[in-house]
């Protein structure tokens, strides 16, 4: 939203009211031309195609040459469900060239076979541009030659622009086959003082390649007076592109200040890389601090790993972040693992995979990098959280590898909560490792180390019970515990996140999805009494009250209703003087109890109803 604030008020001083400029044939130039119309405008006109041009079908205007403007303008393209007017550059020249700190509108534009051999953006070239808004837009076959950047899109901001902030956004475009060094299907590159907001959304990228960044590529080299950039991609399918490193999606960032990625609610498919580089790769040089993040999206069937974050700066701290995604069914064959995060050792790295679900990726190498998470840092301040998590399935061939591991016996610390980290071949957990536990976590393994007694070990498929990957709720695919699985009901019993695939109505379940089949085991009007408490009345209209069957004074009672919101509680000071717990004031409906003891021992949940 940000973006689009700065772009429209860019455009506030545009006319209100400019020209507009009709092309009304596919000449090269002259009058009537799309040349012509375009350096006839003045700032705020439009330009659009008379719909005769596509009246007999489709049509194409070939460019003998690149246009060239830095005119703030509108340009509206002419297509319908079966027929295109087409802009080509013939494979021998770029199609546009925008500079001069314009601000620029392409929509419903199909930009075609443009070839660029010096500065990039074969279909459009931008140097020093404030503003670029593509929308409803095709790009195919556009090719920037060695070493350039953007096949299709190359948008560039520098020291020389006349605005702090520059910005490109694209919505609802689709790149094809389009090529360059840097960025296949789009590269965005901000320099020294002046960087760029990218925003790229409801998009499709398709069959692009390149050397870095098949899909996009983002770089940023940033002053001591630069602010960290933002790149936010959200709605968009990446699949089939190509690259040596980062076939879908990569970042690099150095100077001073850094890049800010999202990265949301988008499907990586079928994304290819000859070394096995990330799917998703973000390499920062920088000083700052910065952030990645992954959320409601799904990396799956890659020929390569799905992310790889690299902090080299010696200072900052980079915070990556995995939220409600699912990275599945990738497949690779060079010693790097499928999720590597790594920083230098005056430099922090925080990495939370929350709520998600990693199953089904394979790796052909015996090296001793591979594994579903490598987590390594050198500074004991860094840390890998995994919680409400899913991460089975995976198959390494070396002996001395797991799903999670260190190769290099880094300082950072490491801490599961309520997560599945099971049926990992050839292990979790590598022998020699140490995790912080949470609790509430289940594992293959004969032994943890770090490991509690609320984990569950040595747990096998039978009495895990996990079904194949499958859409159970929300946007990404999870593995659901099937009735009877160990993982239902063992969660954190405080813990009411909402999982990967929905809100939790009862005790969580161990992983990222919660079951909706199953009735909680030790909750129910049917089940007053379980190992700890007795609650009767229940149902009930005006109080309960709590028998304690183990040894140990309650210090904690929480009312939750459906929603999982606290409606009432009493602490132990209070409860030590009560005999019944009046609940006159809460409506009528189904509520949960949390009973606990001293030190958050002997705690359960048993459902009420207040009628």
């Amino acid at each position: 939203m940000r973006n689009l604030f700065f772009f429209y008020i860019a455009f506030l001083t545009f006319p209100y009211f400019g020209a507009t400029l009709t092309v009304i044939n596919t000449n090269d130039a002259g009058a009537g031309s799309l040349r012509n119309q375009i350096l006839s405008a003045n700032n705020g006109d439009s330009i659009n195609f008379d719909p005769n041009l596509i009246a007999s079908g489709s049509n194409t205007i070939f460019l003998l040459s690149e246009i060239s403007f830095s005119t703030d303008l509108t340009i509206t393209g002419l297509y319908n469900s079966n027929d295109t007017l087409y802009i080509s550059g013939g494979n021998v020249n770029r199609i546009f060239s925008l500079d001069g700190n314009s601000n620029v509108v392409l929509d419903s534009l199909y930009l075609i076979n443009g070839f660029a051999f010096a500065g990039g953006g074969a279909g459009v070239g931008c140097n020093e541009v404030g503003n670029l808004l593509v929308t409803n837009s095709f790009f195919k076959g556009n090719i920037s030659s060695y070493p350039y950047r953007g096949g299709a899109i190359n948008f560039r901001s520098n020291s020389n622009a006349l605005s702090e902030i520059s910005s490109m956004q694209i919505d609802n475009c689709h790149f094809y086959e389009n090529s360059a060094q840097y960025g296949g299907g789009v590269a965005s590159t901000s320099y020294v003082k002046y960087p760029n907001e990218t925003t790229i959304s409801n998009s499709h990228f398709y069959s692009n390649s390149a050397l870095y960044g098949g899909g996009v590529y983002y770089d940023n080299y940033a002053d001591s007076l630069s602010p960290t950039t933002p790149l936010t991609i959200s709605n968009c399918v990446l699949d089939t592109n190509t690259a040596d490193y980062g076939p879908g999606i990569y970042v690099s960032t150095y100077g001073f200040h850094g890049c800010d990625v999202i990265v949301a609610n988008c499907k990586l498919r079928s994304n290819a890389s000859p070394g096995g580089s990330g799917v998703i790769g973000h390499y920062s040089y920088s000083e700052s601090d910065e952030y990645f993040q992954l959320i409601d999206s799904e990396i799956e069937n890659n020929l390569t790993t799905a992310l790889a974050v690299t902090k080299s700066g010696e200072f900052g701290t980079f915070s990556t972040q995995l939220l409600r995604s699912t990275i599945s069914n990738n497949t690779w064959n060079s010693n790097v693992a499928l999720i590597s995060l790594s920083n230098g050792p005056t430099s922090q790295l925080n990495a939370e995979i929350l709520q998600s679900t990693i199953s089904g990726n394979s790796c052909s190498d015996y090296g001793p990098s591979v594994g579903a998470v490598n987590f390594s840092s050198p500074n004991p301040a860094s840390f890998l959280k995994i919680k409400n998590s899913t991460i089975v399935k995976n198959a390494f061939l070396a002996s001395s590898t797991a799903a999670i591991i260190d190769s290099y016996n880094s300082t950072g610390q490491r801490e599961i909560t309520s997560s599945i980290i099971a049926l990992n071949t050839p292990q979790d957990i590598n022998d020699s490792d140490t995790i912080i536990s949470g609790g509430y976590s289940i594992f293959s393994d004969p032994f943890v180390h770090g490991s509690i007694n609320s984990d569950q070990l040595l747990v096998d498929s039978i009495s895990l019970k996990l079904s194949t990957l499958a859409y159970n709720g929300g946007n990404t695919k999870t593995c659901l515990p099937l009735e009877g699985s160990f993982a239902i009901n063992a969660g954190n019993p405080l813990d009411f996140t909402n999982a990967q695939n929905g809100p939790i109505t009862a005790i969580r379940d161990v992983g990222a999805a919660e079951t909706t089949s199953t009735t909680p085991s030790s909750v129910g009007l049917n089940s007053l009494e379980n190992e700890f408490y007795v609650l009767l009345p229940n149902p009930t209209e005006h109080y309960f009250n709590i028998t304690s069957i183990s040894e140990g004074a309650i210090e904690l009672v929480i009312i939750r209703n459906a929603a999982g919101q606290i409606v009432k509680q009493w602490s132990n000071y209070q409860i030590n003087s009560l005999n019944d717990y009046f609940i006159d004031e809460l409506s009528n409906g189904f509520y949960y109890v949390l009973i606990q003891q001293e030190n958050k021992t002997n705690a359960a949940v048993i459902k009420l109803l207040k009628k």
